[in-house]
């Protein structure tokens, strides 16, 4: 305190805002371990001898996890805390910004929205399923199948909206034409990790409309589809749009799909050949609903892979009978990865999660209290699948190795790079580019039929 003015560290309540959001995220956690309790089979086997003392047990462990002074309570208040938290630090950096350039408030607000949105992101999939979930419970009193099943409903409803909508505003089919980014993206050394991958989607974010897609000319050929995600809102001429967004997350077929279909037919790709599917958002959506589509994965090309980042794709399962591997990562402060949190799932609302086979969800946490930065692909994927930025610092290059060392030790995400050798054994790449459109230009020139493979 100096005289009359407190002097506030604001670095200080930036740490505290992170332990804050850490706790948080434990409690939820260790509130989720308890929910499983209660379905454990033994504790349900054991109702015939003791059906008093195991409804008595459940409805303890409901009252500790969702009680008014339950874990999800305390977690969600810690939330809050750390949300007023990170509200007061950008309050004091708008009072000081407003002291020296008075125009400055306006974007202040702005960021405030912003960092609040980017403060509750972690807490936004479970807290919201587990509280809608009690809410259903205790206050409509349905038992928990039928809240489950009204839960669920919630993303029926959406997806009708959705369709209704789609059939006012069509689409378009999709279209692709070569074209040359200027400067042209750095895609032609090959990539020795997912996240250079990565980091050639989020080139591509600098040329609106374009996907990549780069040959790889080794021992065992293949093919990488780079789909980079929303680049323009609320419509745009090209698919990566918003309405192109909410389309592809609530069905199959889009221009976005049906652009890349063309894209493959226009660079030569051969029916039956390997691809790998690397895409970032709205990329990370259509690369599912490509690999879960049989007309695409496993008729036109042979999806073996696929590479998703900050994508909300627990509702996109692949083609029946297809061997893809799937690998997705999920940032839990990225608002964007938890936007399925009210659609049915893979992952049941209660009880263990539903494994796909060949599938792998690696969460970390990274929050920069940002909504952009928590999303970015090049600031906040790509380092830990291993690509740290160009322009990196050589203390940012350590974090993010340590970060990439703890990525390549997950089992699954191991296994997956196992699989994936192919596309990062340092084969002779090459790159080409194309221009995306929800409807073909009048006169453009029909894309000739693709070849069969060797």
């Amino acid at each position: 305190m100096t005289g009359e003015e407190l002097v506030v560290q604001l670095d200080e309540l930036t740490r505290l805002g992170h332990q804050l959001t850490g706790a948080a995220t434990e409690l939820f956690r260790l509130a989720g371990q308890a929910q499983q309790a209660a379905v454990e089979p033994a504790l349900l086997a054991a109702t015939p001898l003791d059906p008093i003392g195991v409804v008595r047990t459940v409805a303890e462990i409901e009252v500790a996890v969702a009680g008014p002074h339950g874990l999800l309570a305390s977690a969600a208040l810690l939330g809050v805390d750390a949300t007023t938290l990170a509200a007061a630090v950008v309050e004091y950096a708008a009072a000081d910004a407003l002291k020296a350039v008075p125009g400055e408030a306006v974007s202040a607000a702005a960021r405030l929205a912003d960092v609040t949105v980017a403060a509750v992101a972690p807490y936004a999939e479970d807290g919201l399923r587990r509280v809608d979930r009690w809410r259903l419970i205790h206050q409509d009193h349905l038992p928990p199948p039928l809240a489950d099943a009204v839960a669920t409903a919630h993303g029926i409803v959406l997806a009708t909206v959705v369709r209704e909508v789609a059939a006012v505003l069509p689409e378009g089919p999709g279209s692709a034409a070569p074209t040359q980014p200027s400067p042209p993206a750095a895609g032609d050394v090959p990539a020795a990790t997912v996240g250079d991958y990565l980091r050639r989607v989020d080139e591509l974010y600098a040329h609106p409309g374009c996907v990549g897609i780069v040959t790889i000319s080794g021992p065992q050929p293949g093919y990488v589809v780079l789909l980079p995600g929303v680049e323009g809102s609320p419509s745009k001429p090209y698919p990566q749009d918003l309405y192109g967004a909410a389309l592809a997350a609530e069905r199959r077929d889009t221009a976005y799909s049906g652009a890349v279909h063309e894209a493959l037919d226009a660079a030569g790709v051969p029916v039956g050949a390997a691809v790998m599917l690397v895409g970032h958002s709205q990329g990370g959506i259509v690369a599912m609903n490509l690999a879960g589509d049989g007309r695409f994965n496993g008729t036109r090309c042979r999806v073996t892979h696929v590479l998703t980042a900050g994508s909300p794709i627990s509702t996109k399962p692949v083609a029946p009978g297809a061997a893809t591997r799937v690998l997705s990562l999920e940032n839990r402060s990225d608002i964007v990865t938890h936007l399925d949190v009210d659609r049915p799932t893979l992952r049941p609302p209660s009880g263990p999660p539903k494994v796909e086979r060949g599938r792998t969800v690696y969460t970390f946490n990274r929050q920069t209290w940002d909504v952009i930065g928590n999303h970015d692909v090049g600031g906040t994927y790509a380092p830990v699948a291993g690509s740290a930025p160009p322009s990196a610092t050589a203390s940012e290059r350590a974090a993010a190795a340590a970060t990439n060392e703890r990525f390549r030790a997950d089992p699954g995400v191991a296994s997956y790079l196992d699989s994936a050798q192919p596309y990062l054994d340092g084969s002779p790449v090459s790159s080409r580019y194309f221009q995306l459109r929800d409807r073909a230009p009048a006169g453009a020139p029909a894309i000739p039929a693709p070849r069969s493979g060797d």
